[in-house]
């Protein structure tokens, strides 16, 4: 390909691994960070289940924030943070399509430096 095909194939790279990071940054929740990487997803998409199916959660449940601190957790709280889970994770996804996008319209081999130096780590979701 052309050196600008390159460069864009570069910075989509850059995007998702960005992405990623984000994403699997932490969620924040009632004060504390908790894990947002694939295994905290499934996790507490489990739990959500056992919830909505009505299952008890058993004495003393709790969920660890990311420096390791034991929280007790009711059903409303493993809802709530497997809601700021998707959230941040669709967030994440919407900003990596918008510079995506905004990669794409990189035509003019005169904007290839612009292209270049393009900052992908702005505007992400907390």
């Amino acid at each position: 390909g052309t050196a600008m095909e390159d460069v864009k194939a570069e910075k989509r790279a850059e995007v998702d691994a960005w992405r990623d990071k984000v994403r699997c940054s932490g969620v924040s929740l009632g004060g504390y960070t908790f894990d947002s990487d694939p295994t905290a997803m499934v996790n507490i998409t489990g739990w959500v289940t056992a919830v909505n199916a009505g299952i008890p959660l058993p004495e003393g449940f709790s969920w660890r924030t990311q420096d390791n601190n034991d929280i007790p957790f009711q059903e409303e709280d493993v809802k709530a943070l497997a809601a700021a889970i998707v959230l941040k994770t669709t967030l994440c996804y919407q900003r990596a399509w918008a510079l995506k996008a905004q990669i794409n319209e990189f035509t003019d081999p005169n904007k290839y430096q612009e292209l270049q130096t393009l900052d992908i780590t702005t505007n992400w979701p907390e």
